[in-house]
């Protein structure tokens, strides 16, 4: 845990008593680390990512665990915690670590996807500005290394089980009448089965490894824009199915090689919209189809945690739930509820609520259960810190801005500055960047502060245009977190030194095209 981010940098003035709570949770920490053993070989990892949960719609972040300390029933930003059920992911929380500083490197999905799969931001020569619509192509480049092609390499069983949203094929458009390749098994996975772009974009289909199941021999596929399909296959996915069909392949997926080790990362559909939940979770929340649908997301994460537990394999399995950026607030704002809870802003924007996302990580045995962080962290270190996880030593010329957090995770930071008698944990970051929907703007992270850039567009891809106010301010803004978690007093004018520091690191980190510290650019790609 980072001792020099209190936590009530992330509550409201109401929670008196949060910094004597924080206090006892440090103590209850730092007690419950594991003692020192060797962690199992090649653990199986998990990353479980929702689409556009916002931590305001997750119990672990407020809803009165009944099995757990009052310490640990306070809610985010006074969020309506009972109006939404996720009792898998709190039972995840129950056995793992809750980190109320994540937050996505963009506010909408394709950017955060590629950042999770690469270690690189997305924003770095405007490789992936917004997310992609229905006909666009691959985003990733020839031969680029990710997260699963490194673990495919030391022997790991890869698949990927859901929304991809980084394109197929390469050329102007897909031509979804030919194999979908290159594609995710192009890049690592051994396993495809899911949804090539988003679930509400065309053409309504399932894809299966390289090619759309279900087309008949001739049939032809054509779409215009994103949702329409000028012509189509009988077979099409709906709506309500999806969530079954996925859980369905993912816990089949651990079946099958339950006995080595995997790679599993479930992008879910939910709850991006339309929102048109199962039989069986419609009314079951009271914040309408939305609610019903992040119940519907919970209940995927408990299909995965069966899976988990038939075979035993919760201590050798590293399991992170998360969000691939905040929420949309019309949804829950017409019943009464908050998705991002009280943070500023939403989905796309550059304020808190776009890009701080709900955050835990388990692993029975290794990482401390019912255990808090407040440390600073981003989607974009995963590929750090799975590799970290399987043993497998990431290059030096890889995953540029990709931190390992497992020390973290595992009390192992904490022990060892408590050991030297530090009167601080050092953060794992120097700084967190986040950018919005067309990466018009950056925010950098610094401790209590956070610095939102305005930027200019980018070599010879120009940003598209916006208007001022749509993602973010029209000129440069300053917060103090620590004191306004809402983002509610611009002190831009009033700490400029702050803000030219922040303006500095973030020009250098840009500049010098990387943030991960012993990152070495591949000098064979200079020239």
């Amino acid at each position: 845990m980072n001792t020099r981010c209190n936590p009530s940098t992330s509550f409201p003035r109401r929670f008196r008593h949060w910094r004597l709570l924080a206090a006892l949770a440090l103590t209850t920490t730092s007690l419950a680390v594991p003692d020192s053993k060797a962690a199992p070989a090649k653990p199986n990892i998990i990353l479980i990512l929702a689409d556009d949960l916002g931590v305001g719609d997750v119990g672990m972040y407020g809803s009165k665990l009944s099995r757990l300390p009052a310490a640990r029933q306070t809610g985010v930003h006074g969020a309506d915690r009972e109006k939404i059920s996720t009792p898998h992911i709190n039972r995840v929380f129950a056995e793992g670590r809750r980190y109320f500083n994540a937050h996505s490197p963009s506010a909408v999905c394709s950017p955060t996807r590629f950042a999770v799969l690469t270690g690189a931001y997305p924003w770095r020569e405007n490789r992936v500005p917004r997310h992609l619509t229905a006909g666009e192509t691959l985003a990733l480049r020839d031969g680029e290394p990710t997260v699963a092609s490194l673990l495919k390499q030391a022997g790991y069983a890869t698949a990927c089980i859901g929304k991809w949203h980084l394109g197929a094929q390469r050329g102007k458009a897909i031509d979804w009448n030919k194999p979908l390749s290159p594609g995710p098994n192009q890049f690592g996975f051994d396993r495809f089965f899911g949804v090539i772009n988003s679930h509400n974009q065309a053409p309504f289909v399932w894809v299966d490894n390289l090619e759309v199941m279900g087309r008949l021999p001739g049939e032809s596929i054509e779409i215009e824009g994103n949702r329409k399909e000028v012509k189509g296959i009988q077979f099409k996915r709906r709506i309500p199915e999806i969530s079954a069909t996925l859980a369905q392949r993912a816990t089949q997926f651990i079946e099958e090689n339950k006995d080595r080790p995997f790679f599993l990362y479930y992008p879910a559909c939910t709850v991006h919209s339309p929102h048109e939940p199962m039989s069986k979770f419609k009314d079951t929340s009271g914040v309408g189809a939305y609610g019903d649908s992040a119940q519907e997301f919970d209940w995927q994460v408990g299909r995965i945690l069966a899976a988990l537990s038939r075979h035993k394999l919760h201590e050798r399995t590293l399991l992170i739930v998360t969000s691939d950026n905040g929420a949309a607030v019309a949804p829950g704002r017409k019943h009464g509820h908050a998705s991002n809870a009280r943070l500023r802003g939403q989905k796309a924007g550059i304020y808190e609520g776009g890009h701080r996302v709900p955050f835990v990580a388990r692993w029975k045995g290794t990482i401390p259960a019912a255990s808090d962080s407040t440390e600073i962290i981003s989607l974009v270190d995963f590929l750090a810190t799975a590799c970290a996880a399987a043993g497998v030593e990431l290059p030096a010329h890889l995953a540029p801005d990709s931190h390992n957090l497992l020390p973290e995770m595992t009390g192992e930071t904490l022990k060892s500055a408590i050991k030297a008698g530090a009167s601080a944990v050092k953060p794992i970051r120097e700084a967190t960047i986040s950018a919005s929907k067309f990466q018009n703007h950056l925010a950098i992270r610094q401790g209590p502060w956070k610095l939102i850039t305005v930027r200019e567009p980018v070599g010879d891809a120009p940003l598209a245009p916006y208007k001022p106010g749509q993602f973010g301010p029209d000129k440069p803004e300053l917060y103090r977190l620590a004191s306004d978690p809402g983002e509610t007093l611009n002190l831009y004018d009033n700490h400029k030194d702050v803000a030219e520091r922040l303006t500095a690191l973030l020009e250098k980190i840009e500049k010098q095209g990387f943030s991960r510290p012993g990152f070495q650019p591949d000098d064979s790609k200079q020239n």
